[in-house]
């Protein structure tokens, strides 16, 4: 990102959160503990200033064992008042990626449903960054839920369904891939 972008970290906790002028876009990736009102405050009123905020955090978190929980960085209804809520589920797709998987005694490749891969069709062709992207692909995914202004930029294909409790990940079960449960958005 540093060849195209000026690239800077930000902190976005503690008491006086001030945000550069010249920042346009705040990227959170990966966040694992609870935010506190004020520090989520800070995101919705830099996206109302006109600016861009990318959440690339999971509605449930997996840990290495296949093991997931639901995450604790409570962001999910940070931007409901655009029309977005992050989803404490996984979504399980018929368009899926292959994953390589480690047990005591082997390795083996399998399709995992739920390394959902998105197909060109489900991508929003009316964004210029994304109009030639072929494919994307999304482990442990949660859906979003859009309404208002907000909209869709990546959707699963229709066979894809969503789980909310008794998690389930090996990858070894029989998935039930052939009903159309309707597409699920992840992006």
């Amino acid at each position: 990102m540093q060849r195209d972008f000026n690239v800077t970290t930000q902190s976005l906790s503690g008491e006086d959160i001030t945000i550069a002028s010249n920042v346009q876009t705040l990227i959170v990736a990966g966040s694992t503990t609870a935010w506190e009102e004020a520090e989520k405050q800070t995101l919705r009123s830099f996206v109302d200033g006109g600016k861009s905020v990318l959440l690339a955090v999971e509605g449930v978190e997996v840990r290495e064992n296949l093991q997931a929980f639901p995450a604790k960085h409570n962001l999910e209804n940070t931007f409901s008042n655009l029309g977005l809520t992050l989803n404490d589920d996984l979504v399980v797709s018929a368009s899926n990626e292959i994953a390589n998987f480690r047990t005591a005694t082997n390795t083996f490749l399998t399709p995992y449903p739920f390394w959902v891969r998105i197909q060109p069709e489900g991508v929003t062709q009316d964004i210029p960054a994304l109009s030639q992207l072929e494919t994307a692909m999304f482990p442990w995914v949660s859906s979003i839920s859009i309404k208002g202004k907000a909209f869709n930029i990546m959707k699963t294909v229709p066979k894809s369904y969503t789980i909310n409790q008794n998690f389930n990940l090996d990858p070894s079960q029989d998935f039930n891939l052939d009903i159309e449960t309707g597409e699920r958005i992840v992006a």
